[in-house]
């Protein structure tokens, strides 16, 4: 059982790392797809020049990211305490 607890919270804690360390890459491919609307029906809707679409694409991945850091560093830190019961002796 101990042994089982050990790798779990191992897990636990390099799941946000990654989620840390990838967020931007993660954020990108979640707008890649925005929101499961293609981007060639959305184009007949919007009116937009290809600057302002990129600089609010940016805005959105930036937002995307920072959101997606926050909550690797919780899951992290609570790897992190598991981590630290886990292996106390």
């Amino acid at each position: 059982m101990g042994i089982l607890f050990k790798i779990l919270s191992l897990l636990i804690a390099a799941t946000g790392a990654f989620l840390v360390y990838g967020a931007r890459f993660i954020a990108k491919t979640m707008v890649k797809n925005n929101g499961g609307v293609r981007q060639e029906n959305r184009d007949n809707e919007i009116d937009s020049t290809d600057d302002e679409n990129n600089g609010n694409m940016d805005g959105i991945i930036l937002q995307k990211s920072v959101s997606l850091k926050k909550t690797g560093l919780l899951i992290m830190m609570a790897g992190c305490l598991l981590v630290l019961i886990a292996f106390r002796q």
